[in-house]
């Protein structure tokens, strides 16, 4: 999977601190931003 720096990805509410964990255990650098609606 590539990114560059403009892409996002929109994660479901049930698992979003389990799917940033996966991220981040992959790449530490991924810049993580919580937003709420």
């Amino acid at each position: 999977m590539n990114f560059n720096k403009y892409d996002s990805v929109l994660i479901s509410p049930n698992s979003k601190q389990l799917f940033i964990n996966d991220l981040l255990l992959i790449n530490p650098e991924i810049k993580i931003e919580l937003k709420k609606d």
